[in-house]
């Protein structure tokens, strides 16, 4: 209790207390100990025992000699603020949207004979977007520790959607190892679909956290929270996966009718959902205290598109080594003996479903991945209990 003194004063209700307690380790084996049935009966103690961070000595800030708080704004200025945060979180996630279908549709105002011209828009256009996407996911992630990994590998997968199909195509269908062309670029409705989804991943964020501290508030005992949270969490799970499918489908749609470009195919459509779905499972899992996890899921998927590019690249060399050509000769790596097999499945699943089958089977399962630990990790009340700068899952495991 005197370690927790702080908290148990400036907790609101015991289910604080609680969400605390499980946040450092502490079971309801561990509050056997202490002669309580489970965590919240020891809370409620806690709670109980001591004053509250109102009840403060004279002299002491808060207190009734002390300088006491700052006068509460008036309810209309409150209002005001309420009222702009909300419209903050609505309509910023919506920027990275507008600003990159603004940056496609801006080569067909310009004219054909300033490619500079073009580049510069171009170049210009990305970079606006992706302070758009920084100030969109600002909110969601305030507080939020250790992203830089998270975020790192989240470049990396945004690469891959965009070059990494071609890419895996051009070592597959033989292109030369070095010096050859940059590897195609994916179709506009991959970039436009990804910087759309960008609103309904931040506003299912949004939805969940809102609806949980509202569930916080009212249950009665851990158990309870976790039951009904649950719920929430395949709710927007759905919500957000059905809105990311139509996001991808309106991208495809309206350049086909914009520019006549066809729609991608299936795969490459499966693949832009896949990516968009880890973002937002890396995204809940960072925003309440689970960065490792985050890191790990999003890493995860960057090792299984590196093996198949790698287990192509070595395939390669295998092949050469067997037919009696040079593998080097291109500037490539030296031939692996007997790698040939190695580029097989890869192969298999590329002609049978194209290039974009790695992405879409590699990001499924890395989302499916979070998203179970997701539903073990978010029915906990401690990943709600404010914002915590530790790694909630290392404290987990540490004290489990």
């Amino acid at each position: 209790m005197h370690h927790h003194r702080e908290l148990c004063a400036r907790a609101v209700d015991p289910l604080e207390i609680a969400a605390a307690l499980e946040a450092h380790g502490l079971t309801d084996r561990g509050a056997a100990r202490y002669r309580h049935r489970d965590v919240f009966s020891l809370a409620e103690e806690m709670f109980a025992r001591v004053p509250r961070a109102a009840e403060r000595r004279p002299g002491e800030p808060g207190g009734p000699d002390g300088p006491g708080p700052a006068t509460p704004a008036s309810p209309a200025r409150a209002g005001a603020a309420r009222g702009a945060a909300v419209a903050a979180r609505v309509l910023l996630p919506v920027l990275p949207g507008a600003l990159c279908a603004a940056t496609l549709a801006a080569p067909d105002r310009l004219p054909p004979d300033r490619p500079h011209l073009r580049l510069a828009v171009a170049v210009l256009g990305g970079l606006a977007a992706l302070l758009a996407l920084h100030l969109a996911l600002r909110p969601a992630l305030r507080g939020a520790s250790r992203t830089g990994l998270t975020l790192l590998w989240a470049c990396w997968l945004s690469g891959y959607a965009l070059y990494g199909d071609g890419l895996l195509a051009g070592l597959l269908n033989g292109a030369p190892r070095s010096g050859g062309a940059a590897p195609a670029l994916a179709p506009p409705s991959v970039p436009l679909a990804l910087a759309l989804a960008v609103a309904p991943i931040c506003w299912g964020a949004w939805f969940f956290a809102a609806r949980a501290r509202r569930t916080l508030g009212t249950s009665r005992s851990l158990g309870e929270f976790a039951s009904r949270v649950r719920p929430v969490l395949v709710l927007t799970v759905l919500l957000v996966a059905g809105a990311l499918y139509g996001v991808q489908a309106a991208a495809g749609q309206a350049l086909s009718v914009w520019r006549g470009v066809p729609p991608p195919p299936p795969a490459t459509q499966a693949a832009t959902v896949a990516l968009a779905t880890l973002f937002f499972a890396a995204l809940l899992l960072l925003a309440h205290g689970f960065p490792r996890a985050a890191s790990a899921g999003t890493g995860a998927a960057c090792v299984l598109h590196a093996a198949a590019l790698g287990a192509v690249l070595a395939g390669r060399g295998g092949s050469a080594a067997g037919t009696g050509g040079s593998a080097s000769a291109g500037g490539g790596p030296a031939p692996l003996p007997g790698a040939g097999p190695l580029a097989r499945p890869v192969a298999e699943a590329v002609a049978a479903h194209g290039p974009s089958v790695v992405p879409a089977a590699a990001c499924a399962a890395a989302a499916l991945g979070l998203l179970a630990y997701a539903f073990r990790a978010l029915t906990g009340a401690s990943a709600h209990h404010g914002r915590d700068t530790h790694d909630r899952g290392a404290g987990r495991r540490r004290g489990g």
